[in-house]
């Protein structure tokens, strides 16, 4: 992994980002290798989430998250190859949610 960038932008009313800049972010995410794994929107809040991946063949090469809602516009990026195994080490710190990764392969088999 090369890197993780975070840019978040608050703000006071409603919806004072344009869609122009929400434009902005998005068409970066449509290039040859970006493909979106999921999309959740919220009826009730007015919350957008996607998630991209950015592959070559069975290599992730990129993660980028992006969450709009009404007066918050957040881009995450994870930029360079991506370990699920080490980025699962990541999980509650420095603001990384839990991700679900399975983290004792043993376990899985065990289960099985």
């Amino acid at each position: 992994m090369k890197g993780i960038y975070v840019k978040s932008f608050t703000f006071e009313k409603e919806n004072e980002f344009t869609s122009t800049e929400v434009e902005s972010v998005m068409s970066q995410l449509r290039g040859a290798n970006w493909s979106k794994i999921l999309s959740v929107t919220s009826k009730k809040g007015g919350d957008n989430v996607e998630v991209y991946l950015n592959l070559a063949g069975d290599q992730i090469n990129g993660l980028a998250v992006i969450s709009i809602d009404p007066k918050e516009f957040t881009v995450v990026n994870i930029v360079g190859p991506i370990d699920l195994e080490k980025l699962s080490k990541l999980e509650g710190q420095f603001g990384v949610p839990d991700l679900g990764i399975e983290k004792d392969k043993t376990k899985k088999k065990d289960k099985d």
